[in-house]
C-alpha cells in the first residue's frame, strides 16, 4: 500500500573488500562537514594544512573527526582533531558547551584562537538538527505501536505480556501500524551462559515461535521490522535484513515488511527512522553526563545521536561493517527517532523529532542486573500519526481490550 513507503534500506555492496575501513571515515568526514560547512561559524572553515598560513591571525575555524581525547585533571581536554589534510592539537576548556559530551571518531567544528601547532578553543560546534522541525500532519486517524526486543526462545520471554499485545491490537482498528525495532529472537552462543537462559537451541526453533507469535497480529495492520544484534544477520552495522531462510513465513506474510538496521520509513507521510541501538552503550559509557541516568532515560543518548548526526559514531565500540559509504550519518532529519535495545520506554522530543524507545517482552535478565540496569519490560509506545502525540501503553499487568 502506498501508505508505507521505504525512503532507505541498506544493500549490500559485494564487491567491498573486508577491511576497508578508511573509505567509512573519508564518507563520514564528507558527509558531515557538509553539514557543517552551512554553520555560519564554519562558513570560512580552512583545511588543517593551511593553519600555518594564518598563524596571526585572531580566529580560525577547522573541522575535522576526533582521534582522541585526553582529560586533564582541571577539566579541561586535548583533542587531536584530524582532516584529510593533516591533523592538530586542540585544548578545549572546561566551560565550553558540548566539552562533555564529544566522544571519539565524531566530526565536529572548532572556532578558537591560533597556536603554534594548537587551537584554543572559543566554540565547539556539533553537526545538529535544526532546531524546529515541524510535523507534517497528516490528515488521518491512523495510530503507530512501536515495540522492540521480543528475544522470543528466551526463558525470560513472557508470553503474558504478548499475550496481553495481542489482544489490545487486534481490538484496535485505528492502530494501523506495528514497527518492531530488533531482537527478534535472543540467539544462540551470543554469551557465557546463555544456553541455561533459552527454552530451545536452535536459531530456526526460535524463529518457528517468533513466526507463530507474529502470525497472532491481525493481517489489516501492517508490520515493519527491523533486526538487532541477538538476531541471525551479520553482527556488524549496518545489519541486513533477516536471511529468508529463517524468516521463510515472515517473508510470506503480505502485511510484513523486513528491512534492515537501520531502515527509514514514511507512513502517511510521517518518516520514521528505525534503529536498533547497539551503538547506545558505547555512547553512554563515553559521556559522562548521561552514564548513570541514560539506560532510565533513553532520550539521552538518542538526542546525542542526533546531535553527533550518527547512529554509531564511535569505532571500535561497535563493529561497522567495511565499505566505501558511511551508512550510518543522519543524512535526512526524521519525524520520529525509533530505538530499542535497552528495553527501557521513552518517549520525549527533540528540536521538533519524536524520539521513542520501546521496553521489551524479556523480563529482567541477569546480565542486566550485573550491569545494574532497570528496564521496564511490557511497557511500549503508541502514537498518533496525524499530531505526533505520544502515550505509553503497559502490558505488563493484565489488560482488557477497548
Amino acid at each position: 500500500p502506498k501508505d508505507v513507503e521505504i525512503l532507505w534500506k541498506y544493500l549490500p555492496n559485494p564487491g567491498v573488500g573486508r577491511e576497508e575501513f578508511h573509505g567509512i571515515f573519508l564518507s563520514r568526514y564528507r558527509q558531515l562537514s557538509q553539514m557543517l560547512w552551512k554553520r555560519p561559524q564554519l562558513k570560512s572553515a580552512i583545511s588543517i594544512t593551511n593553519l600555518k598560513r594564518v598563524r596571526d591571525q585572531k580566529e580560525v575555524a577547522v573541522i575535522g573527526m576526533v582521534q582522541t581525547i585526553s582529560p586533564f585533571k582541571d577539566g579541561r581536554k586535548m583533542l587531536e582533531l584530524e582532516d584529510p589534510t593533516g591533523s592538530i592539537n586542540v585544548l578545549i576548556p572546561h566551560a565550553i558547551p558540548g566539552a562533555d559530551e564529544l566522544v571519539e571518531d565524531e566530526v565536529i567544528g572548532i572556532v578558537g584562537g591560533p597556536g603554534r601547532d594548537i587551537i584554543f578553543a572559543n566554540e565547539l560546534i556539533f553537526p545538529e538538527v535544526p532546531t524546529n522541525n515541524e510535523w507534517p500532519s497528516p490528515q488521518t486517524n491512523s495510530k503507530v505501536a512501536f515495540i522492540a526486543d521480543i528475544h522470543a526462545g528466551s526463558k525470560k520471554f513472557n508470553s503474558e505480556t504478548w499475550d496481553n499485545f495481542v489482544l489490545w491490537v487486534n481490538g484496535r482498528p485505528d492502530i494501523k501500524y506495528v514497527l518492531i525495532g530488533g531482537d527478534l529472537v535472543d540467539g544462540i552462543g551470543l554469551y557465557k551462559g546463555q544456553e541455561e537462559e533459552l527454552e530451545v537451541d536452535t536459531v530456526e526453533a526460535e524463529f518457528d515461535y517468533l513466526a507463530s507469535l507474529i502470525s497472532q497480529i491481525n493481517r489489516d495492520k501492517q508490520l515493519i521490522i527491523i533486526p538487532g544484534n541477538h538476531d541471525p544477520t551479520n553482527d556488524s552495522e549496518p545489519r541486513q535484513p533477516i536471511p529468508r531462510e529463517f524468516a521463510k513465513p515472515l517473508y510470506q506474510q503480505s502485511n510484513v515488511r523486513l528491512l534492515s538496521d537501520p531502515s527509514m520509513v514514511s507512513l502517511e507521510g510521517v518518516s520514521i527512522l528505525l534503529y536498533h541501538g547497539t551503538s547506545m552503550d558505547g555512547v553512554i559509557a563515553s559521556i559522562d553526563s548521561i552514564r548513570s541516568t541514560a539506560y532510565d532515560q533513553p532520550y539521552q543518548v538518542q538526542r546525542q545521536l542526533l546531535k553527533k548526526r550518527h547512529l554509531s559514531p564511535i569505532f571500535g565500540k561497535n563493529r561497522l561493517l567495511p565499505g566505501n559509504e558511511d551508512h550510518l550519518t543522519i543524512k535526512t532529519i526524521p519525524h520520529v527517532f525509533f530505538t530499542g535495545h535497552i528495553h527501557t520506554v521513552g518517549m520525549s522530543n527533540y528540536r521538533g523529532i519524536r524520539l521513542i524507545s520501546a521496553g521489551s517482552f524479556q523480563e529482567r535478565t541477569e546480565f542486566q542486573k550485573k550491569l545494574g540496569h532497570h528496564p521496564t519490560p511490557g511497557k511500549f509506545v503508541e502514537m498518533d500519526l496525524a499530531t505526533g502525540t505520544c502515550q505509553l501503553i503497559d502490558f505488563s499487568g493484565p489488560v482488557s481490550p477497548l
